[in-house]
Order: structure tokens, then sequence, then C-alpha cells
């Protein structure tokens, strides 16, 4: 009885996907797939490259270095333990406050740009290219962090955020990124744009995510103290 079920359900499956004219295949598996998975699979990369660079820059610009003499630019791109943390808070002094909210202003700076320059294009073009796609690539580096936050924290938000400075403005700018994300997709994405934000984009980020995980390891390590 199962194998007769599973035969029937490769049949239906196979009928799915032989049929040139099936909705499916039209809106998600056309030409701009390959590409809109491409972008995807890389934001990872692209993410926590651009992290290090913001990291690099800061640092050699207004922290003479002090940060970089412990930070290896790992694939993470991000301090990573308690260690280095504490030790990166200790060379910088009081300018460690700083140095974090510069970094956190910048990243959330530049995928709000990122999200006007996306509105204003898809108001020009009316459809979605793929330069569209990039740049909602780019917001989305601080919508990962902000959906990160927000599920991460949600359970203690009233204790662990509300009654810390830092953390209410972080959880400040990650809601309004969060309220933007819900409305470029209610407002600016039709159903086709919508199915392959689910179907292909998603799926690519976390498919990235691990393909990331496992090469960055190898090429870029962290190094701990």
């Amino acid at each position: 009885m199962k194998l007769t079920t599973m035969r029937i359900g490769i049949c239906i499956l196979k009928m799915f996907f032989r049929n040139n004219n099936n909705k499916f295949r039209r809106v998600i598996l056309n030409k701009d797939s390959l590409k809109i998975i491409l972008v995807f699979i890389l934001f990872y990369v692209l993410k926590t490259q651009f992290q290090n660079l913001v990291i690099f820059t800061l640092d050699h610009l207004f922290f003479e270095g002090i940060v970089s003499d412990i930070y290896t630019y790992n694939y993470a791109g991000k301090l990573s333990g308690c260690l280095e943390v504490a030790k990166a808070q200790e060379l910088l002094g009081n300018k460690a406050n700083l140095f974090y909210s510069m970094t956190v202003a910048i990243f959330f700076s530049f995928s709000l740009l990122a999200y006007v320059l996306l509105i204003t294009r898809i108001k020009k073009i009316l459809k979605f290219d793929l330069l569209c796609w990039m740049l909602l690539s780019v917001f989305s580096f601080n919508l990962f962090d902000a959906l990160q936050f927000v599920i991460f924290n949600f359970p203690d938000m009233h204790d662990y955020i509300f009654r810390n400075q830092k953390l209410l403005l972080l959880f400040t700018q990650y809601s309004i990124t969060v309220v933007l994300a819900i409305f470029l997709f209610i407002k600016y994405m039709n159903l086709k744009v919508k199915l392959k934000v689910l179907l292909l984009g998603i799926p690519s980020v976390y498919m990235g995510l691990v393909i990331w995980a496992y090469i960055g390891r190898l090429i870029m390590p962290i190094n701990h103290l």
C-alpha cells in the first residue's frame, strides 16, 4: 500500500514538472531564477565581509587600529567569544560604546540606503529586475540581524532590553527594519516576487550560510585568544 502510494506521488510529481505550461514553472523556474539563487547564496559571504570592512575602516580611521590588534578578520565578520569582546572593550576604554554604536549605525544606514534605492527603482521601472534583487539582498543584511535579535531575545524582551539603553536603541533600529521589510513585502512585491522570495531567496540564504560556514572556516578561521 505504501509502495503504491509512493509510486502515485512520484507520477504526479513527474507530470507536474513535465508540464511546461504549469504556473509554478512559469513563475519560479525561469531564466532569472538561477541569478536570484546566486545572489542569495552569496548573501552571507557579502554580509560578513562587509562587516569586516566596516570594522577595519572604523578601527583605522578613528581608533588607531586598536581592534585590529586582537581581531582576526574571520568568516563570521564579528568578534567571537567573551574574551575577544572583553579585550576589545578593555583596549578601547571609554571609546568602546562609540565604536559599537558607529558600527551598528553604519550597517543600519547602509541597509536603509539600499531600501530607498530599491523602492525608487521599483517605482521607476515597475518591475523587479536583477538590480532590485541585489538591493533587496543588501537591505536584508540588517534585516537578518534584526530577525535574529527579535527571535532570540523575545522571551526576555522586557527585562533584557527595555532596561538597557544601548539595547533599546538597537531594538528600535531593528524594529524599523522589520516594519520596512513588511511594508516592502506587502506594498511593492507582487505574487510572483513574493513566491520567489519565499521559495528561492530564503532557502538560498540558508544554503549559502551552510556552504560559507564550511568554506569560511578553512580560509578565514576564527583565532581565539
